[in-house]
């Protein structure tokens, strides 16, 4: 089962989770990512180890992570269990291609040199890991066309 496509705004001004998500849905997102699944009073108890927080609020907030498509929501008995609809890292990278085919959708090949350009001033080793990326897909694609060439050059035999 493949879950629907989350929603978010993106605020390039904050860093990590919060660039998509509100500091009480990173929290609680967080909490359940560690858990795996839980219901609201065992959300409420993990955050209250370093906040007070009302058992009201966080169950509004994770029934709106719901809405958002991030969290599944079940009953058990008499109480709904919470669930990630993606891991951490499902969720990341989501995130990262969203923005970017955003960027690609606006502003093309000036979104790639930009990209380029800060990869440089920040850490040349990250630019070196972009070359190699792009040389194992370079690699991957060619891979893909020699079979379809040499099925149309067989065609072409007969």
């Amino acid at each position: 089962m493949r879950h629907k496509k989350f929603t978010f705004h993106f605020k390039p001004h904050h860093k990590g989770l919060t660039a998509v998500l509100g500091d009480l849905e990173t929290e609680i997102m967080q909490v359940l990512w560690q858990q795996g699944e839980a219901s609201v009073r065992e959300v409420v108890q993990a955050l209250s180890q370093t906040r007070s927080i009302a058992f009201n609020t966080v169950m509004t907030v994770m029934n709106r992570l719901v809405e958002k498509g991030l969290l599944d929501k079940a009953k058990q008995d008499s109480v709904y269990i919470y669930r990630p609809l993606y891991s951490q890292q499902e969720f990341a990278s989501q995130i990262a291609r969203t923005v970017w085919q955003g960027m690609l959708d606006s502003y093309g090949n000036l979104a790639i040199s930009s990209f380029v350009d800060l990869l440089d001033q920040i850490d040349i080793e990250k630019l070196e890991y972009l070359r190699r990326l792009l040389q194992e897909k370079q690699r991957q694609k060619t891979a893909e066309r020699k079979p379809h060439e040499e099925e149309a050059s067989a065609g072409e035999a007969c």
